[in-house]
C-alpha cells in the first residue's frame, strides 16, 4: 500500500508540506485536496469514510493526496482558500456549510474542480455526493420500532435545515408500529461529542431504548452514552458495530469511499463531471449492517421485504415535512 501522511495544513505551508515520504518530488503528480468539516478525521463518519476512499484512490494510481483538517468551522474558508491557491486537481469538501462557500471560489476560479460531499448548490465544474438519506432512514426507523422493548424510540440529528432521514426515521417507525413514541433532538455542532452524549442521555431518560443518529462526530458521544445507560443505537454512514458490539443494534452504512475514489479517478482523466451522484437503495450505495449479528431474523426478513418496496417504487419515502404529512394521510 502507498504511505499516505496526514497533513495539518496552514495557508503559509501548503507547499512545504509532502504527503508521500517515499515519493520523487520532483516529479509532479496529479494533486487531491480534501477539506474536512469541523468533525476531522476520527470521527467514524463522513470525514473518515471520505478519506477512506483517498485512501483507495492512491493505492491504485499515483497521484499526491493532502488532508486540511478544519477544527472549528471559523476554519473553514481559510482551508477552502489554502485548497484553491494549490491549484490541485480536485478538491474535495464535506458537508453543506461549504456550499456558498464553494460557489464564490467558482466565480473566480471557474476551472477549479470540486467534489462536494453532501452538497446542494449547482454549478459547473463542481460534483454533490448526496444519499437518499431517507430511504436509510425508514429502514432505521421501521427497525428500531419493531426491536423496542420500551415503546420509544428516539433520532438525534445534524444541525441545519430539515433532515431528510429523520422524516424516513419516523415514517419507518410509524409504518412497524402507529403506536410507537419517537423522540428527537439536534446538535448545535457535528463535532461536539459531549452534547451527543447529553442529548442521547435526555432522550434515554424520555424511555427511548434505541437511538438512530445522524452522521457527524457527535455520533461517538451517543454511543458512549449508550454504553453508560444501557440502550442501543443504529449507527450512521458506517459500520459502527466495532465500536461497540453490545450496544450497536445495526448500521445505516453508505458506499461514500467507494463513489470518492470514483470521482477521484475521473477528475485524474478529466473525465466530464456529473452535478450529481447519489447513493440509494436501490445502487446498494445505502446498506443496512449487523456484523455484530445483533438484529433478530424476523426483522431483517421484514426490513429486506421494505427494502425491496422502495427499490420497486411501491412506497414513497418522506423526505420533508411535507412529503412526511402526505405519508401520513394517505396511511391512516
Amino acid at each position: 500500500m502507498k504511505k499516505i501522511f496526514l497533513v495539518l495544513l496552514s495557508f503559509t505551508l501548503i507547499f512545504a508540506l509532502a504527503s508521500c515520504g517515499d515519493r520523487d518530488t520532483k516529479e509532479e503528480k496529479p494533486l487531491i485536496l480534501f477539506v474536512t468539516d469541523a468533525g476531522g478525521l476520527g470521527d467514524q463518519s463522513y470525514n473518515d469514510m471520505i478519506w477512506r476512499g483517498c485512501e483507495r484512490a492512491s493505492d491504485d494510481g499515483d497521484m499526491d493526496i493532502r488532508c486540511l483538517e478544519s477544527e472549528s468551522v471559523e476554519e473553514y474558508r481559510e482551508n477552502l482558500m489554502t485548497a484553491v491557491d494549490a491549484q490541485p486537481t480536485l478538491i474535495i469538501t464535506a458537508g453543506t456549510e461549504f456550499d456558498s462557500m464553494v460557489q464564490e471560489v467558482l466565480k473566480d476560479h471557474p476551472d477549479q474542480r470540486f467534489l462536494c460531499v453532501d452538497g446542494k448548490e449547482s454549478a459547473d465544474n463542481r460534483t454533490n455526493l448526496v444519499a437518499n438519506d431517507q430511504e436509510g432512514g425508514f429502514l432505521a426507523g421501521f427497525i428500531a420500532a419493531t426491536e423496542t422493548q420500551s415503546g420509544t424510540i428516539g433520532y438525534i440529528g445534524s444541525p441545519g435545515e430539515e433532515d431528510k432521514a429523520k422524516f424516513g426515521f419516523l415514517a419507518g417507525a410509524y409504518q412497524a408500529n402507529p403506536q410507537v413514541e419517537v423522540v428527537s433532538a439536534s446538535v448545535e455542532a457535528v463535532e461536539d461529542e459531549q452534547q451527543g452524549q447529553s442529548l442521547a442521555t435526555e432522550l434515554h431518560s424520555q424511555g427511548a431504548d434505541i437511538l438512530f443518529q445522524g452522521q457527524g462526530k457527535f455520533a461517538m458521544g451517543i454511543i458512549e452514552a449508550a454504553k453508560e445507560e444501557d440502550f442501543m443505537v443504529i449507527g450512521s454512514v458506517k459500520d459502527q458495530s466495532g465500536l461497540d458490539s453490545n450496544h450497536i443494534l445495526c448500521s445505516v452504512k453508505k458506499k461514500i469511499p467507494t463513489m470518492v475514489k470514483e470521482e477521484i479517478e475521473r477528475a485524474i482523466k478529466g473525465k466530464t463531471q456529473e452535478e450529481m451522484v447519489v447513493l440509494s437503495l436501490e445502487d446498494e450505495g445505502i446498506v443496512i449492517t449487523d456484523r455484530a449479528g445483533n438484529l433478530s431474523a424476523s426483522t431483517e426478513e421484514k426490513t429486506d421485504q421494505w427494502k425491496k418496496d422502495i427499490i420497486k417504487g411501491e412506497l414513497s419515502v418522506p423526505y420533508d415535512s411535507k412529503s412526511y404529512e402526505e405519508f401520513l394521510n394517505q396511511s391512516q
